[in-house]
């Protein structure tokens, strides 16, 4: 998005509900910048961001219900929810030829999850041990 005013990144966050902008004003109300603090808003915010699909959301929402961060209470099955989604947009970009995707992966070691359940869920075949590859 490059250097946006921040009139104009709250005005498309809040009037057009642009996903991108909605990500990035919720950490300003969070932080309180250059808007007054308001964690209710940015709970808001990143909450609608995630729920259009915005990758970077998805997983802040995550870690939010994970950890309790941001005010939201700990609640483990929906930060299983949100990382479940997010890993499953990364593996459909990174299948599109997405570099990105294919970084974010690598670096949250998706294809590594030694949970079934999960592996199942994202469409990836079971951890082969050592053992089985011989």
């Amino acid at each position: 998005m490059g250097n946006v005013s921040h009139a104009l990144l709250i005005r498309l966050a809040l009037e057009r509900e642009y996903p991108e902008a909605m990500f990035r004003v919720a950490f300003r109300y969070k932080l309180g910048l250059a808007v007054e603090q308001d964690l209710e808003q940015a709970r808001r915010l990143l909450w609608k961001a995630a729920k259009s699909r915005h990758g970077l959301a998805m997983l802040q929402l995550a870690i939010c219900f994970h950890g309790g961060k941001w005010g939201f209470p700990v609640n483990r099955k929906r930060a299983g929810y949100w990382y479940l989604q997010v890993f499953k947009k990364w593996l459909e970009e990174a299948a599109n030829g997405d570099t990105a995707a294919r970084g974010l992966i690598e670096i949250y070691q998706v294809e590594q999850i030694p949970d079934l359940w999960i592996r199942k869920q994202l469409g990836l075949p079971p951890v082969q041990t050592q053992a089985q590859q011989s």
